[in-house]
């Protein structure tokens, strides 16, 4: 279970190391009002700086409060 008001997300291969936005996709997401217009599979442009991060075997997750969600990319 998330706090209200974060994401967990995994970040797209490629985008880590690149001079480009950061981009993920949304894995879970809080029970915050402000969160009600993202979902699980959304993707998304996110800050580089003030995220969490966990690994769980072979992946990485970041944990991010909703301020540090920047886009929905629209595909």
């Amino acid at each position: 279970t998330l706090f209200p008001y974060t994401t967990l997300f995994r970040s797209l291969p490629g985008t880590a190391t690149q001079e480009k936005p950061n981009t993920g996709e949304i894995v879970a997401v809080g029970t915050g009002k402000e969160l009600e217009g993202l979902k699980v599979g959304d993707k998304v442009v996110y800050e580089k700086y003030g995220l969490t991060e966990i690994k769980d075997k072979d992946e990485k997750f970041l944990i991010a409060d909703v301020e540090k969600i920047l886009a929905v990319i629209e595909e």
